[in-house]
This record gives structure tokens, C-alpha cells and sequence, in this order.
């Protein structure tokens, strides 16, 4: 997107090795997007061909929906959705199409696989060619969540590529986007570009979008982002901020941190962050029962456990312990781990 608005722009200012380096990465990544459009456009196939609903979430077909050209947003992945009951058989048309789960959890027991299932919402695949799929069954963990069913009734079909797609519906796309964005921070300044390019182009209808909002308890979310594009972007609000003003502007302020401190610096600049992002996410999690919900997941078995210690399922109860000091141990030792770098899409 640089490249493409300063070879526009004609940029005088604009030094020649620059724009040339711009331009490679640019290339790159044009190649990378038509590779992974045609990878998403054979995977919808093959799965309806199964009879197995898929919803595209970000991804190329978000390029090509804000900016008509799915190289002009970088996606590094492909995002799946499909129904939780048809997951398992999503699963095994992955592996049968050349795919592998990369986490290396294929041996997980019923039991931890039933953890999993509660806890998170996606599985990362990839193939052979590089080609990476995160096939979700939520698109988000507690305490915000969309039906499936519900997120398919206000699906649409987008062509691309000689072949369609089931994506998000504007309205319904656009809380995704402020869902996922803001539960990392809003570290990826183009995320917050994905969303200044929604309210600017002036399709949504706010008031719709607003009671929406207000149903799943977002209310406070899509105040912290419109005040996040109103300062980046200089971009007017398209309605008054109510009640929820100054918790909206506390969260804004607190997810400037992550877009002005890059997590690629070294400690102690990482070690700040991640006791930052805690303190950020249990103001992200609004209510009583979201924050007891979200003090109980720290303390939960997790995926990395169980690669890490191997217990048969009559033995489970022991992750309970275990789980508690692996906390403490990585508080302690100060750790980086908790940066909210776990998409980069």
C-alpha cells in the first residue's frame, strides 16, 4: 500500500533506492496474495463440494473488498470459518488436500482436544508450498462470540479469480475487524487502516451497526477505534460517542503504546509491553464476569502445556497444578511471552 500511494503521489521526496526497495517487497507480496487467493478459492470449492459451509474472514478477500486488489493488503495466512459440528470433517479434507497441523497436535487426547475446542477458536494448517490455513470454528474465545449460524445468514458470496467465496456481510465484518484488532491492541497499523477505509467509503449503516454492536457488548470497542481513526487518520466520526466516551478514550490511549513501541525491540522494551497488554486486556474485558472469565483462562491448561508434559486423560486433573506454576515461573522470570502478536494478518 506504501508503494502503490507514493508511485501515485510522485513523490519527489521519495529517495530512488527506497522505492526500489518498496518495490521488491511489493512484488513479493503481489505474489504471495495471488497464491494464496487461488489456494482459498480451490479450498471453498473442495469444501462445498463436501457439503461444508466456509466463511473467508480477512485475508485477500478483504484486499479486494476495501481496496479492489488483493495484493494492497498484506495477509500472510488464510482465515476459515466453518460450523463447529463440521469441523472435524474440515479437518480431515485439509489433510487429505496435502495439509498438516502445524502446532504438531495431532495425538491430542479427547480431553485435551475438548479443552482446545472450549478455549480457543482455530487450528493453523500448512502445505507444502508454504501456504498456511487457520480454520476456525469461533471467531473469537470468550466472553464476545458470534453463532455460527447467525454469521452464515448474514454472509455474502464474492467472486474472484473465476470462483466465489462466502465472506462477512459490511456490517458484520466490520465488528470482526474491531473484535480482532483491538483484542491484540491495535498493534498493526493496518488493521486500523482496513477500518478508516470502511468508514470513509460510507456504506455502513451506523445505526444498524450501533444497536449490532450494543447486542454482543462492543459498544466500548467501536468508541476506542473510531477514536483511534479520528486521531491517526484525521477522519470525522460518523456519530457521537455516548456514555461509553471515557472508557473508549482510556483504551485508546493504552493501545497507542503498542503502535508506538514496535515488539521487534529488545528487552527491557518487551518486558514493559507484556505487563502492559495484561493491564490492556483486563481493561478490554468490560464487566465483572468477563474479568473473572478472563482471570480463570490465565490459570487453564493450554496448548503449550500439553505439548510440553504428556498425560494420559486419568491423570488431567494434573494440568490444573501444573498450569498455575508455569504462570508464576514465567511472571517471575519476567518473560516476553504475552506480546499480542499471536496474528499478523
Amino acid at each position: 500500500m506504501a508503494y502503490h500511494n507514493l508511485r501515485l503521489l510522485g513523490d519527489p521526496e521519495a529517495a530512488p533506492a527506497f522505492m526500489k526497495a518498496l518495490q521488491s517487497i511489493c512484488a513479493k507480496n503481489q505474489l504471495s496474495a495471488l497464491k494464496n487467493t487461488t489456494e482459498l478459492i480451490r479450498i471453498s470449492q473442495l469444501f462445498e463440494n463436501l457439503s461444508i459451509r466456509t466463511i473467508s474472514i480477512k485475508g485477500p478477500m478483504l484486499g479486494l473488498s476495501l481496496y479492489g486488489d488483493v495484493s494492497l493488503r498484506v495477509s500472510k495466512d488464510l482465515d476459515i470459518l466453518v460450523d463447529p459440528l463440521e469441523l472435524d470433517k474440515a479437518e480431515a479434507a485439509l489433510k487429505a488436500a496435502g495439509y498438516v497441523l502445524l502446532e504438531g497436535i495431532d495425538a491430542l487426547t479427547t480431553r485435551q482436544r475438548a479443552v482446545i475446542l472450549k478455549t480457543s477458536q482455530h487450528f493453523t494448517f500448512v502445505n507444502n508450498e508454504g501456504v498456511s490455513v487457520e480454520l476456525h470454528w469461533r471467531l473469537n474465545a470468550a466472553p464476545l462470540q458470534f453463532g455460527f449460524e447467525e454469521l452464515w445468514r448474514n454472509s455474502v458470496k464474492m467472486a474472484a479469480f473465476g470462483g466465489a467465496v462466502h465472506v462477512l456481510n459490511d456490517e458484520y465484518n466490520f465488528l470482526y475487524l474491531i473484535l480482532h484488532g483491538s483484542k491484540h491492541g491495535w498493534y498493526r497499523l493496518r488493521w486500523l487502516c482496513d477500518i478508516n477505509e470502511i468508514v470513509r467509503g460510507g456504506k455502513l449503516d451506523w445505526a444498524d451497526t450501533r444497536t449490532l454492536g450494543q447486542q454482543y457488548g462492543m459498544t466500548c470497542l467501536i468508541g476506542q477505534t473510531m477514536l483511534l481513526v479520528q486521531r491517526l487518520f484525521g477522519t470525522e466520526l460518523p456519530f457521537q460517542l455516548g456514555r461509553e466516551q471515557r472508557a473508549s478514550r482510556m483504551l485508546a490511549e493504552e493501545a497507542l503504546l503498542f503502535l508506538l513501541n514496535p515488539q521487534e525491540k529488545m528487552e527491557p522494551t518487551q518486558r514493559m509491553l507484556v505487563r502492559h497488554y495484561r493491564r490492556y486486556l483486563w481493561a478490554w474485558n468490560q464487566g465483572l464476569m468477563s474479568k473473572l472469565r478472563y482471570f480463570l483462562s490465565r490459570f487453564r491448561p493450554s496448548v503449550d502445556i500439553f505439548k510440553t508434559l504428556h498425560l494420559s486423560d486419568s491423570f488431567f486433573w494434573l494440568y490444573y497444578l501444573v498450569r498455575p506454576l508455569a504462570k508464576i515461573k514465567q511472571i517471575l522470570h519476567g518473560t516476553t511471552r504475552g506480546l499480542p502478536h499471536e496474528d499478523d494478518d
